[in-house]
């Protein structure tokens, strides 16, 4: 599961494009043995 990240804020895909979810989403995945990839998104 690839999980976004800008700069403190974590989106996942969505239907309509990404939706922001908070870290401790990330956490309890995680948690549950989730494959979480997180990718760091450049802000130009």
């Amino acid at each position: 599961m690839i999980v976004y990240q800008s700069n403190d804020r974590f989106y996942v895909p969505s239907a309509n494009g990404v939706k922001e979810i908070p870290f401790s989403v990330v956490n309890r995945w995680r948690e549950e043995g989730a494959n979480v990839e997180i990718e760091v998104m450049e802000n130009d």
